[in-house]
């Protein structure tokens, strides 16, 4: 390389170097877009609320009501019905599609039969459950009844009560407490 070649060569580094200093080689701000996406989405399964939330699996929900045969006098016979009422303040609400079914235990005194006990004392008398008012289908201990119902913002359980008055009971209160099961 000639000696003028090599100026030159040198110059235009210096150059180069002073224009990149100054900026004015810089290259332009780089930039991009970019774009991507995520899922979103809701599972929406059929279900029941007790009292309007979902109740954990085997939670107790309370008192869901009563079936109150009256008082008699303790020389009466004869059958007694009753049907169950529901509590102040329990709800059932169930999707309507939800298979649902109720089941019954056998009750506090139960021995060969569901029992009212009397209290105190060691004193016994036989009742029956049943899922219609024509006292046709008794809900037997441990069986599951599915449950049809028209409105799903309040879902009855049906049942009935029916016993037989033996004339000679010993006056006193007589109860016996039933466990309820729901399953959907």
């Amino acid at each position: 390389m000639t000696a003028r070649a090599q100026n030159r060569a040198g110059l235009m580094r210096r150059t180069a170097a002073a224009c990149l200093a100054l900026g004015l080689f810089a290259p332009a701000a780089a930039t991009a877009q970019t774009t991507a996406s995520f899922q979103v989405s809701a599972a929406i399964v059929p279900g029941c609320e007790v009292n309007g939330a979902t109740p954990a699996a085997g939670a107790s929900v309370g008192q869901i009501g009563t079936l109150d045969f009256g008082t008699h006098s303790a020389l009466a016979t004869g059958q007694v019905t009753a049907t169950m009422v529901r509590s102040a303040g329990f709800t059932l609400a169930c999707t309507p599609s939800v298979a649902l079914a109720m089941t019954l235990d056998g009750g506090l005194h139960a021995a060969g039969g569901r029992n009212l006990q009397a209290q105190g004392g060691p004193e016994r008398i036989a009742y029956r459950l049943y899922s219609d008012a024509a006292f046709s289908q008794e809900l037997l201990t441990g069986q599951a009844v599915p449950l049809a119902f028209s409105t799903p913002s309040s879902v009855a359980l049906p049942v009935y009560a029916r016993l037989t008055l033996p004339g000679n009971a010993r006056p006193a209160v007589y109860s016996d407490t039933v466990v309820v099961t729901l399953a959907w």
